[in-house]
């Protein structure tokens, strides 16, 4: 049987909450050029949330320690898992993209209308319900 893919994606917020960061990757994929959490695989025997503050550094230049980073959701299904984090911290300010991919600070307010993958409309609302127990897991394995 074929191990699942594994990945992370993230979701660095202001101290206020009102932006938040993103990016778009530049591949061949149904969700290219579309903004998502800042992502990336996971490594052999790397944990997700490890993985999480290693793909954010590598894709910003910022460090967010694994340990400021809060499980949000994990959604599953037959051919992979993507563990989805937040964190609130001031270095979202100092976000510069590195590499081929696009990263950028975007005002929450504003995710609603622009160029993002659909489940992004869904999950930065869901990161701060009181109301929800986390992390959340969708699994739509048949």
């Amino acid at each position: 049987m074929t191990p699942l893919a594994q990945y992370v994606a993230g979701f660095l917020f202001t101290p206020d909450k009102t932006r938040v960061v993103l990016m778009r990757k530049h591949r061949a994929d149904p969700d290219a050029r579309l903004f998502n959490g800042v992502g990336g695989k996971i490594g052999l025997d790397e944990l997700p949330k490890t993985a999480m503050s290693r793909v954010f550094k590598e894709e910003t230049g910022v460090a967010i320690p694994a340990k400021e980073w809060m499980a949000l959701a994990r959604l599953e299904s037959y051919a992979f898992q993507v563990y989805f984090y937040v964190a609130v911290s001031e270095l979202a300010q100092e976000i510069q993209g590195k590499g081929e991919d696009e990263v950028g600070i975007f005002a929450v307010k504003d995710l609603f209308a622009g160029p993002v993958v659909p489940s992004v409309r869904w999950l930065v609302p869901l990161a701060f319900d009181s109301r929800v127990r986390f992390p959340v897991i969708f699994d739509g394995t048949p």
